[in-house]
């Protein structure tokens, strides 16, 4: 009797066992990649405080659609570590950078730059207020 019962609590231990392995491989499991699409906006009140931080976590991301970063006021709400070099973007989504405010400048003194964009594609510098109007207004230099 004693035997009977321990073949059958066994057989019940593998049944749940398979049991509970079927019911964890129904359900998808969760990726910690974040996927970036649409407008964000960098700078005091943004998604980001400055572009290095914006390019950080979008390259720890996927890019599933073109993102728009948008430099508002404030921009930069934390200093840049130059270069400022976003990874490659892989796809076909681009990522386009603007200012929302006139009179914005990104300068430094680095001896390597101030933007490298060396090996990205997708990337788009749109140095127009809002992108409207005819006029550059954003300019990227390296003092040294």
């Amino acid at each position: 009797m004693v035997k009977l019962i321990l073949q059958f609590n066994q057989r019940m231990k593998k049944i749940i066992h398979v049991f509970l392995c079927l019911i964890f491989l129904s359900f998808p499991i969760a990726s910690s990649a974040v996927n970036y699409s649409g407008n964000y906006n960098v700078g005091a009140a943004g998604t980001w405080t400055n572009l290095t931080n914006a390019f950080t976590a979008i390259s720890a991301g996927t890019v599933t659609g073109p993102v728009t970063l948008t430099l508002v006021a404030g921009y930069p709400a934390a200093a840049e570590t130059y270069p400022i070099a976003p990874s490659t973007n892989n796809g076909s989504n681009t990522v386009t950078i603007y200012p929302g405010i006139s009179g914005l400048s990104i300068t430094s003194a680095n001896a390597t730059g101030t933007l490298n964009l060396n090996g990205c594609d997708y990337y788009i510098l749109d140095g127009r207020v809002n992108q409207a109007g005819a006029m550059d207004l954003i300019i990227v230099m390296r003092c040294s």
